[in-house]
């Protein structure tokens, strides 16, 4: 532009970062991050970082368009990319951790599809009527016919289906309000539409039907209710359903949504306090479910975690739980372990609470390993090693994360 003595004009220069703003550029700001990174280390340095940018980006939406998926997100599942190794450098490196190092970070999520007309009957009149609940039940019939090499099934209506769930709370009594959640879970198995509700303003959507379901859980006398219990339960799929979207991670973990992460927070905090009876055992599973998708989340020192990684500028913050969410969400774990018989749930909770403390430093940890050391958590979860019907590997696990991470390593130094 130096011939005619101008500059690039604004509305270019800030091209990358406007199509990265989009919940399209969210879905794919990892592969963005790895072509960037492989610029950026180079040996020759790109004319300038804002045209590579914009190429890197231009190519990924050429290919996009070319596998049909339009502006929208993809609905193609690609293939696992190696992802770089976490910090070489940090509180735990010295440790040995081999079972739990080499654990998944996938999220656990509930993938499973009730008979669908049997689900929406459950609801009722006017709700199972409406032509949103209709546009969601022929988006899911299809969906579920739908093979690797069929064309994406079209969304349902999104923005009634926003309205119509918010409505669910007081347009459905109790016993049956937990269709209407379950109806939501199954449509947040889709990225698109994750994506849509991921930028909602304050989240509305997911507020409005988990808030209820905290609100109900702590309310003692509505936990006696027909359907509480079933409500609490599938409120907990739900939560566990966000974590596969990076767009909606993200926008849990954002400033001005603090009220629902602490509502989900609540929500397994006390669901792991609540006592025996019928259906807490579903909800204990749960609980240590969604507990792991939380720590895993929020912990940048886990391998395939991308935000330890990012080297454009323009890439988020991780993602980071509060201390005092921590302390909430150790704690209540901790206690319920020492009483807990499921082999699964023992194991899930372990790691939990190993995630919430690993390689972070004294300072990032703060008050939460205090609390850890002070209610014993290394010996509670050790203690739970070898219980009945436990695998001898997960046996194992259980006890490095007791005695070497919960114990060692919450006092050792760099």
């Amino acid at each position: 532009m130096f011939l005619v003595g101008k500059g690039i004009p604004p509305h270019i220069t800030s091209l990358p970062e406007t199509v990265l703003q989009t919940p399209f550029g969210q879905m794919l700001r990892p592969q963005l991050d790895r072509a960037m990174r492989t610029v950026t280390q180079a040996p020759v340095a790109s004319p300038t970082a804002v045209n590579t940018q914009a190429n890197v980006v231009q190519s990924a939406l050429a290919n996009a368009a070319t596998n049909g998926t339009g502006t929208s997100a993809p609905t193609t599942t690609t293939k696992p990319q190696t992802q770089p190794p976490p910090p070489t450098k940090h509180r735990h490196s010295g440790l040995s951790l081999p079972l739990f190092t080499a654990l998944p970070t996938t999220p656990h999520t509930y993938t499973s599809i009730p008979p669908l007309p049997k689900l929406v009957a459950k609801m009722g009149p006017p709700f199972s009527t409406s032509p949103a609940t209709t546009s969601a039940l022929d988006f899911l019939t299809a969906r579920q016919s739908s093979t690797s090499t069929s064309a994406p099934v079209p969304l349902p209506d999104l923005p009634a289906l926003s309205t119509l769930l918010r409505s669910a709370p007081t347009a459905l009594p109790l016993p049956t309000l937990f269709a209407g959640l379950d109806l939501f879970r199954l449509l947040l198995i889709d990225s698109r539409i994750s994506g849509f509700f991921a930028e909602e303003a304050s989240l509305r959507t997911v507020a409005t039907l988990l808030l209820h379901a905290r609100d109900v859980q702590a309310d003692e006398a509505a936990m006696k209710l027909d359907g509480a219990e079933k409500l609490v339960l599938v409120a907990m799929k739900v939560a566990c359903n966000l974590f596969t979207s990076p767009l909606m991670v993200t926008s849990l973990f954002a400033s001005g949504n603090e009220r629902v992460l602490e509502g989900i927070v609540a929500l397994a905090a006390r669901g792991a306090a609540s006592g025996a009876g019928e259906g807490m055992a579903g909800i204990k599973a749960a609980v240590a479910m969604l507990a792991v998708n939380i720590a895993t989340a929020s912990n940048r020192y886990l391998p395939d975690r991308p935000h330890a990684h990012s080297t454009t500028a323009t890439h988020l913050p991780p993602p980071t739980l509060s201390t005092d969410h921590a302390i909430e969400l150790a704690a209540s774990l901790i206690e319920s372990i020492g009483t807990e018989t499921n082999p699964d749930v023992i194991k899930n909770m372990a790691i939990a609470l190993g995630r919430l403390v690993y390689g972070k430093s004294e300072e990032e940890v703060g008050e939460l390993g205090d609390v850890c050391l002070a209610m014993e958590a290394g010996t509670a979860v050790e203690g739970k090693a070898g219980k009945e019907g436990m695998g001898k590997e997960e046996e194992d696990l259980v006890r490095e994360i007791g005695s070497v991470l919960l114990e060692e390593g919450l006092v050792v130094g760099w």
